[in-house]
């Protein structure tokens, strides 16, 4: 079923019950699925393999090799796939990335310079780079191709029907096989079709993203758009947008391309929703003709919370399944910091026979990236209230003279 999140950013939801309950996608010819009668038995079977559910089963190999016997991993796509993102990569997912040892990374855009914009007020944030922006599609591909390297199974192509718990291990069923493991990981996304069926309580928004990309940079740009800097403009607050628009010098394949897109929180609810759309078409680069474009898409985000369940005995939730960054919409770094905890919480589990889980949330308050998720929470709502455009632009005023005191204030700036 398609559904707006506002207008203009469309997005998908999955089927339900008769309950409305949220439930797996069926059969279009309304049979069962034919699985195999006897099940195959595994330790850790993880539903979603992005980055979440990638950096978990790299992680567990990591910790020890022995791991890549005991992992499945199902994904419903073959990689590489399309996927609605802007492909930043900071340097807190640069962190996470080298403590797999994973440095031979994709063709990406190196962003010296994220200037962040209100009206005509301004500042930036330096590195070397401060940020890359990969080809979502390459960057999760990339990710598989040593997942495999490490030994792991990845089952691609592969739709779960369904996830039900039982006493000790949880049965999932797909087109062809029927798995029972002793863990699952829960990685498939904002929008989780096993979170549904799983009947897992909401209790965080869901912000909303459109994006577009511009087959390539527009000639003869100059300022902010020019070369290798990013940009966030938040000067639709005043007009309803809970968030902002950004611009980044991207990849598509082997050439050059801009990324435009629009974050929206949903920080003020869902009064009066802003139309992403148009929002959207005023961000792109002068001189963008309609040829240059892709259609663009829409996608979700779900809040990180720390009210939310994060695990049961057996299930554990990962990347934005859990939950993830409300203030800037960023996912990636959260998400292969999450595999790394989940990684450790299930060797953690295995070490003391308890699948219970009950330390994986604090473990995730405590890590030393996702612990950012918490503070970033705490900000969005008072970042994207409804104040005035004077209000905003002393704010702006503020915020720009710190960040002359912080380490990101000089060209010099390094970031790993």
């Amino acid at each position: 079923m398609l559904t707006a999140c506002g207008r203009g950013c469309i997005l998908t939801f999955v089927h339900t019950d008769a309950a409305g309950r949220g439930a797996l996608p069926h059969n279009p010819d309304g049979r069962a699925p034919r699985t195999r009668d006897t099940a195959r038995d595994v330790d850790v079977a993880i539903i979603g393999a992005g980055p979440a559910g990638l950096s978990t089963a790299l992680h567990l190999v990591r910790a020890d090799p022995a791991w890549a016997e005991r992992v499945v991993l199902l994904d419903r796509a073959v990689h590489p796939r399309p996927k609605p993102c802007a492909g930043g990569v900071t340097h807190l997912a640069m962190e996470v990335l080298a403590g797999l040892g994973l440095d031979d990374l994709p063709s990406h855009a190196s962003i010296s310079a994220a200037r962040m914009a209100f009206e005509d007020l301004s500042y930036a944030f330096h590195g070397d780079p401060v940020l890359r922006v990969f080809e979502r599609s390459a960057f999760d591909a990339w990710l598989v191709r040593h997942a495999r390297r490490s030994g792991l199974a990845v089952e691609e192509g592969v739709t779960v029907r369904d996830v039900r718990p039982g006493a000790g291990a949880t049965e999932i069923r797909t087109d062809t096989t029927r798995y029972r493991a002793r863990v699952v990981v829960v990685a498939d996304g904002a929008n989780s079709p096993t979170r549904r069926a799983l009947a897992w309580p909401e209790v965080a928004p869901i912000a909303c993203l459109i994006e577009t990309t511009v087959a390539a940079p527009t000639p003869g740009r100059s300022g902010a758009d020019a070369g290798d800097v990013a940009l966030f403009d938040f000067t639709a607050l005043p007009a309803g947008l809970a968030g902002y628009a950004w611009r980044f010098p991207s990849r598509r394949g082997d050439q050059p391309a801009t990324n435009v897109g629009v974050y929206d929180s949903r920080a003020r609810g869902r009064r009066a929703p802003l139309d992403l759309a148009r929002v959207l078409r005023a961000a792109l680069p002068a001189g963008t003709s309609p040829a240059q474009l892709d259609r663009p898409v829409g996608s979700t985000l779900r809040w990180y919370s720390h009210r939310a369940a994060l695990a049961r005995p057996g299930v554990l939730l990962a990347g934005d399944a859990a939950g993830s960054d409300p203030l800037f919409g960023e996912g990636i770094a959260f998400a292969l910091a999450y595999g790394r905890v989940a990684a450790l919480a299930i060797v953690d589990a295995e070490r003391r026979r308890d699948l219970g889980f009950d330390r994986y949330a604090g473990m995730v308050r405590h890590d030393p990236v996702l612990r950012h998720l918490t503070e970033r929470a705490r900000l969005a709502p008072i970042a994207y209230a409804a104040f005035p455009a004077s209000v905003s632009r002393m704010g702006w005023r503020a915020v720009g003279w710190g960040v002359r005191f912080t380490r990101w204030r000089a060209s010099a700036r390094r970031a790993a």
